[in-house]
């Protein structure tokens, strides 16, 4: 039967680790149910689902006899058929399962703009899911325009996407040497520059030593101030954000700061780990970084400096726009493969409509309230060590199988802040940032070229973008550079490609 082939397939393969729960339909034929559960008026039965889905850590013990899924499939009345693949193999099985032809009822894609992914929707593996009145589901609808836009494809919808809230990068930068140096909050490009001066050059730690520093990392969110995100064309070819003279002008700025001794002289070889350390042991003043990042790191600090905090500045205004960068607002999506009755459709979307409730996202995040955890206040939960450990057991670790359900904020209310003013000031920001700086067009752009030639082309781009800001080379050589790239065939054939996007998705 389908199911059981997919499963022989996929084990010959020693990929896929298969489990599953749902009573008598778990070997269901693509598009049907049995007891009339293709969603025809009238029918209230359960709906057969097969899936597949991912897991981060630990996959479920056993989802047939867990009572967590069970609860599932009740609250969203289904039948669930559950194929269970471990993350670090996600992508691979789906590729296999979409060459093989295999696809369950619903497929979790983690990146929706993955070449092969795209390549099988425009082959039609995939229902386009504009075509169903998605404004009928109530939470599906609390999903803004914004996120349901950035998932697009071909400016199509063809999946629901997960949503994880708004959010951007920014700086957030220490208060405490802000006050300790008397500086107000930069809100010019110079005066930026003058507050990371500081920062390495007046002691704001108060130790007596020149041993801190004002920025780690690359200041990546320097570049919305410079217009760096702004699409730019010629003829029928869409420049690659670095390529413009906008970011000659990033470069520019950022061969000033290290001249000025501002960032670590080897900041180019630094770890995510290694700014991590920096930034907790109290050697760095700013960071470009998510925004709830400065809460997370607040958090962190005041384990060794009490008095310490991070905050995020205000978008500061360059000759071309804001600093930062909006956020897509979603990580992955559910899509439903072509070879599902349309009949069916609704009724899966009912079923991902469900878990993006608060109740079926509690469920699988905390399970049954006595018996996996004690009390839920908000997103936190009150649970013993060995309720934790069953739920684990029961549930999985971050096994993959509901929708998000839509909390602007979640990346800082799910931390339970309780430092005063944490909070608050966080969703402040991110309302800024969402308002002034920019986003960046590529992140929804595809280009199945530049995926698959990007490491061996630009193999000399980092090296180049480093050397330009510390000083190695001149920037007529950075110039040299980017002409040449340009006037690569291959190159070429990618901006092609970026460019019938981007009219694509403005189109629609």
């Amino acid at each position: 039967m389908h199911t059981k082939k997919i499963a022989m397939t996929m084990m010959a393969l020693m990929l896929v680790f298969l489990t599953a729960c749902g009573g008598n339909n778990n070997n269901a034929s693509p598009g049907t149910n049995s007891g009339g559960e293709n969603g025809t008026a009238g029918d209230q039965g359960p709906t057969s689902i097969r899936m597949l889905a991912g897991v981060w850590g630990q996959p479920p013990a056993d989802i047939a006899n867990s009572s967590i899924f069970q609860k599932l499939q009740e609250e969203t009345n289904t039948n669930l058929t559950i194929q269970v693949v471990p993350v670090s193999n996600y992508d691979q099985n789906l590729n296999l399962v979409m060459a093989a032809n295999e696809l369950p009822d619903l497929v979790h894609a983690f990146s929706s703009k993955a070449p092969t992914l795209v390549k099988a929707i425009n082959q039609g593996a995939f229902h386009d899911l504009s075509e169903f009145d998605l404004s009928s589901y109530p939470n599906l609808a609390e999903i803004p325009e914004l996120i349901w836009d950035n998932s697009k494809i071909n400016g199509q919808i063809y999946g629901v996407p997960s949503p994880v809230g708004l959010n951007a990068d920014g700086f957030m930068v220490r208060q405490d040497w802000l006050e300790t140096l008397g500086l107000e909050d930069p809100t010019t490009l110079e005066e930026f520059k003058e507050m990371l001066i500081a920062f390495r050059e007046n002691d704001p730690d108060g130790n007596g030593s020149r041993d801190t520093y004002g920025l780690v990392g690359q200041g990546m969110a320097l570049m919305g101030a410079f217009g760096v995100h702004e699409p730019k064309f010629e003829d029928d070819h869409m420049l690659l954000h670095w390529m413009s003279e906008d970011f000659k002008e990033y470069l520019t700025y950022m061969r000033d700061l290290f001249a000025h001794d501002v960032m670590p002289r080897e900041y180019f070889i630094m770890k995510n780990n290694d700014i991590k350390t920096m930034l907790n042991q109290g050697l760095a003043g700013a960071y470009s970084a998510p925004l709830h990042s400065a809460g997370e790191y607040t958090v962190e600090i005041q384990k060794k400096f009490p008095e310490a905090q991070f905050k995020n500045l205000s978008p500061i205004e360059g000759p071309k726009g804001y600093t930062g960068q909006q956020k897509l607002g979603y990580y992955g999506m559910w899509l439903i493969p072509s070879h599902v009755d349309e009949s069916k459709v609704p009724k899966i979307l009912e079923y991902l409509d469900k878990t993006a409730s608060e109740e079926i996202n509690n469920l699988m995040t905390y399970g049954i309230e006595g018996v996996h955890y004690d009390s839920l206040d908000g997103q936190i939960v009150e649970a013993s060590d060995a309720q934790i450990k069953l739920r684990d057991e029961e549930a999985g670790q971050g096994t993959i199988v509901f929708l998000n359900k839509y909390r602007p904020y979640n990346d800082v209310t799910k931390n339970g802040f309780t430092i005063e003013g944490l909070e608050e000031n966080l969703i402040s920001s991110i309302d800024e940032h969402v308002e002034l700086s920019p986003a960046n067009p590529f992140d929804t752009l595809i280009s199945e070229t530049y995926s698959d030639r990007y490491a061996d082309v630009f193999k000399d781009l980092d090296s180049m973008i480093v050397r330009s800001i510390t000083g190695e080379i001149e920037l007529a050589a950075w110039d040299t550079y980017v002409e040449q790239m340009k006037g690569n065939p291959t190159v070429q054939q990618m901006m092609k490609e970026f460019k019938e996007q981007y009219d694509l998705s403005n189109e629609n």
